[in-house]
């Protein structure tokens, strides 16, 4: 009796860790769904453009603009069937879908990762804004001594070292000092 009440409790046993596995998983998935379903675009600081919006693409490592801001690598691999102008208008969606105005490092010939395959490669970044200075005051070196008065800007420079330096003063004889009769 007691062999056959543990050979039952072993496949129930299992059978039990095995609903938990499950439904551990299912609410994992629904959890992720939740999230994703819920998750906002409000703050990204470039949002995804129309398929077929204007892009600057450039062939070279940088692009030839002052400022951008990397969004990322984008990736295309079509089919040797379709065109290459199909495939590049897939990199052109994909990139206006991640918000970028620019394509660069995008190579001159579709890459062939198999024989069955073509795709291009290429990095996507968008153009920065130029920042407008406040005409007020300008931005200061904390580091950088305070600016001359007008009395000390007035005066001609002489200088500290060299030939035209003027005499040490020995410091009991200064402008400054204390007449002394020599008696304490």
């Amino acid at each position: 009796m007691f062999r056959r009440l543990t050979m039952l409790a072993i496949p129930i046993a299992a059978a039990a860790f095995i609903l938990c596995v499950v439904i551990c998983c299912l609410a994992c998935f629904a959890a992720g769904l939740v999230a994703c379903a819920t998750g906002s675009r409000a703050n990204v600081k470039y949002p995804p453009r129309k398929p077929d919006c204007a892009l600057s693409i450039y062939h070279t490592d940088l692009p030839q603009v002052q400022d951008w801001d990397d969004i990322g690598k984008v990736e295309i691999i079509c089919n040797i069937d379709d065109t290459t102008k199909t495939c590049f208008n897939r990199l052109h969606a994909e990139a206006c879908r991640m918000g970028g105005d620019i394509i660069y490092r995008l190579p001159l010939k579709p890459w062939r990762p198999k024989e069955e395959a073509l795709g291009y490669r290429a990095m996507v970044a968008h153009r920065r804004t130029p920042q407008t200075r406040d005409a007020g005051s300008p931005d200061v070196d904390p580091t950088l001594p305070p600016p001359a008065s007008p009395e000390e800007a007035a005066g001609p420079v002489v200088p500290l070292t060299g030939p035209g330096a003027p005499a040490a003063l020995p410091a009991s004889s200064g402008p400054d000092a204390a007449p002394t009769d020599g008696k304490l």
